[in-house]
């Protein structure tokens, strides 16, 4: 599809990391060596390095829920017979998506939620699966999502154990 408007002289945006609001200047503040940078790009393609992203939250979260998805699937245990979730996080993830905590145990936004381990592990156990569903105005405001939210706990650790359900 992008061809198609190209064929027509339609030009995209143009500067895109060097210009006055590029990534180079916005986001690494002028810190890049751009001879570096596009060093091989004629034979190296870093779209090869991505990966499929499994759920529609920050990347953060991710490992948290594949735990407790097979936690649950291990226990069949019922949210309502759950005390607490530890969840341990990296440090640097720790911030981002624990920090504040009340905001991240009562998400009040669809950003808020898919920055949440609390609200993404509470609505992983409750439903076998966390989708699109569980990042909606609805979905946020789902109170057996948010009660089993505030019984979990996270911390940092350097173990690569992400938790355990009590």
């Amino acid at each position: 599809m992008a061809v198609q408007p190209a064929k027509r002289g339609i030009r995209g945006a143009q500067a895109v990391l060097e210009g006055a609001d590029g990534f180079n200047r916005v986001y690494l503040q002028g810190r890049v060596d751009t001879e570096v940078a596009r060093d091989g790009l004629e034979h190296r393609f870093e779209l090869l390095n991505l990966s499929y992203k499994p759920y529609p939250c920050c990347r953060d979260t991710h490992s948290a829920v594949d735990a407790v998805l097979l936690a649950r699937a291990g226990t069949g245990r019922p949210a309502e017979d759950i005390e607490s979730i530890r969840v341990g996080v990296t440090a640097p993830g720790y911030q981002m998506v624990c920090m504040p905590e009340q905001v991240r145990r009562a998400p009040r936004t669809v950003v808020e939620a898919q920055f949440s381990i609390p609200y993404t592990v509470a609505a992983a156990w409750i439903d076998g699966r966390l989708g699109i569903g569980h990042f909606t105005d609805e979905g946020a405001a789902r109170h057996d999502l948010l009660d089993l939210a505030a019984c979990v706990r996270t911390s940092t650790r350097r173990s690569t154990r992400s938790g355990a359900v009590t």
